[in-house]
């Protein structure tokens, strides 16, 4: 059996169309399907039914199709270990994190990895959100700090915290103004482009319990920007709590209760197991010892 069959199958396995998977792997059809038929010979079993209304996976394709994945995602993991391996004695450890969350734990995190593992050559790199996950597939980065929970098997995480969400209003705004009994008027909310929506409804409801009136959206691609507009007085924003690290000048912040966002150490299974443990285990120490920023009050928040 070889390695290319696995792979041939498993384009087959995905398409259900042996022309679509051939052209998917490079070869012509004939050569493809000898190879199927091959694999099939060596394993003593149909793998795929091939019948005039479509092709579709037999109760062993299934199985060799779930095994095969195994097998190459092994094989990926093998090359990716041997590729990381310390060169000149120092290996490199490449963490990427949201642009929110470099304002947080991450120098915290940079020195913790610096004094327990000397032998690590710490880099520090800023993506979006949805670009994460498929960087450390690629093994691109070695660990990541975001707040979107992965469904991919290959990837594991570790929940540090939950981080609290607040309203960024301008100085002056009338939610910090004595009540007038006329209509409210409405605000502009300045959105985060790469902000995931998965919020958006508990967000809104507790924009109307706050007293927001959303008339209009408008979108920003970086966190500076949403809260230079909310300084200036363009608007309002929901930003993590961490905000208050960043921004502070002309701008007040609000409790939103009930909004929340997990902040996760993620890495590929079985790598880097005990680096990324042990920095977990550090992070939350010093959260124990009330070295990070404190909770938010009930009332109004002025950034420090």
């Amino acid at each position: 059996m070889e390695l290319r069959q696995l792979r041939y199958f498993l384009a087959a396995a995905r398409h259900l169309n042996f022309t679509r998977a051939a052209r998917e792997v490079h070869i012509a059809q004939p050569p493809f399907g000898r190879q199927i038929a091959a694999l099939e010979a060596e394993l003593g079993a149909q793998l795929l039914n091939r019948e005039a209304r479509g092709m579709s996976l037999t109760p062993a394709g299934a199985l060799v199709a779930t095994r095969a994945e195994e097998i190459l995602g092994s094989i990926r993991r093998l090359e990716q270990d041997v590729a990381a391996l310390p060169v000149d004695g120092c290996s490199p450890f490449r963490i990427g994190a949201t642009p929110w969350l470099l304002h947080g734990r991450m120098p915290d995190g940079i020195a913790y990895l610096r004094r327990a593992h000397p032998d690590l050559e710490v880099s520090l790199s800023v993506h979006p959100i949805e670009e994460l996950e498929a960087r450390l597939r690629r093994n691109e980065l070695d660990l990541t700090v975001g707040d979107e929970p992965s469904q991919d098997p290959a990837i594991e995480q570790i929940q540090l915290r939950e981080e609290a969400f607040v309203l960024a209003v301008p100085e002056g705004h009338r939610l910090l103004l004595a009540p007038t009994g006329r209509e409210p008027e409405e605000d502009v909310l300045i959105q985060i482009e790469t902000r995931k929506a998965r919020r958006d409804e508990h967000i809104a409801k507790a924009l109307r319990a706050l007293g927001v009136r959303v008339g209009r959206t408008l979108t920003v691609t970086e966190p500076g920007a949403a809260l230079a507009l909310v300084a200036g007085g363009a608007g309002v924003a929901v930003v993590p709590a961490l905000a208050r690290r960043m921004h502070s000048q002309g701008i007040v912040y609000l409790p939103l209760p009930g909004i929340f966002s997990p902040v996760l150490l993620s890495s590929l299974r079985g790598r880097n197991m005990a680096v990324v443990a042990g920095l977990a285990d550090a992070l939350r120490r010093l959260e124990a010892e009330n070295r990070f920023q404190a909770p938010l009050e009930a009332n109004t928040v002025q950034g420090s």
